[in-house]
C-alpha cells in the first residue's frame, strides 16, 4: 500500500522538476535581453576546462554554448515534470482515502 511519505516525496520530485523548468526559462529570457542589448557583442564560447557562473560573465559579452537551453534542454525537463506528475497522481489515486486525507492533490499546471 502506498504510504503519504511515498506521495510527498513524489510531490517534492514534481516541486524539483517546476523549479528546473523556471531555472531554464530564467537563463533563456536573461539570453535574449543580453542578446537584445548587445546584439554585436553577445557569442558562444566553446570551451573545455571549467567554465566560470553565468553571473561571473560580463553582462552581454558572451554565453557558454554548454549553459545555453537548448529545445533538447527544455524538453526534457517538460518530460521530467510529466513523468513525475503521472507518478504522484498514481501514488494518490492508490492511496487509502484515510491516508489521503489533509495531503494536498497533484498540481496539475
Amino acid at each position: 500500500m502506498v504510504t503519504p511519505r511515498e506521495y510527498v516525496e513524489a510531490l517534492n520530485e514534481v516541486s524539483a522538476a517546476d523549479a528546473e523548468i523556471k531555472r531554464l526559462v530564467c537563463e533563456l529570457k536573461s539570453f535574449t535581453d543580453r542578446l537584445s542589448a548587445f546584439p554585436e557583442a553577445t557569442c558562444f564560447v566553446e570551451v573545455e576546462e571549467d567554465e566560470p557562473p553565468l553571473g561571473q560573465l560580463i553582462s552581454g559579452a558572451q554565453w557558454h554554448a554548454s549553459d545555453f537551453p537548448t529545445p533538447e534542454r527544455i524538453q526534457a525537463a517538460l518530460r521530467q515534470r510529466l513523468n513525475t506528475r503521472s507518478r504522484a497522481k498514481k501514488l494518490w489515486d492508490s492511496m487509502h482515502p484515510q491516508h489521503a486525507r489533509g495531503l494536498s492533490p497533484v498540481p496539475l499546471k
